[in-house]
């Protein structure tokens, strides 16, 4: 599995564990709460560390491709898209079809660049791309890093 970084190599990278602060309940369901309650607030803690990283940045900004709406978790200043993802991710038909959308984006001029970016699941322990989804994004041009 490489990380791909704008304008570096293939050689693997990895973020300041500084970037992401603590928030309250990240990765955990408060009482009561469900599993997927859980996700959304580790995926939203993921988002806003993002934004933070990148002042002036918006959030979920969407676009209308000729493959349907790409929803981008933050866009930066610069007119880069970032994807945030949380724990260890599978190639699945969502993720399929979000890298295939992103790869219009960038051909047609919709965005300056695309970056992913995978963070640590404060529950599972655990980060990155499945080989699948790492060579997927790989082939499409698209860089990607881990942030532990």
């Amino acid at each position: 599995m490489s990380a791909h970084r704008f304008g570096q190599s293939s050689t693997p990278r990895t973020a300041p564990t500084l970037l992401l602060r603590r928030v309250p309940g990240f990765g955990v369901a408060a009482k009561g709460g469900s599993q997927i309650t859980a996700n959304q607030a580790a995926g939203n803690a993921a988002r806003d560390a993002l934004v933070l990283e990148y002042p002036g940045s918006q959030i979920e900004a969407t676009f209308v491709t000729t493959a349907g709406v790409r929803r981008l978790d933050v866009l930066t200043s610069e007119g880069v898209g970032l994807e945030s993802k949380v724990g260890r991710t599978s190639l699945s038909a969502a993720t399929r079809s979000q890298i295939a959308k992103d790869a219009l984006l960038l051909r047609s001029g919709g965005v300056t660049g695309i970056e992913w970016v995978f963070v640590r699941s404060e529950v599972a322990g655990k980060i990155g791309s499945m080989d699948p989804l790492a060579n997927a994004l790989d082939t499409a041009g698209i860089p990607w890093r881990l942030v532990p």
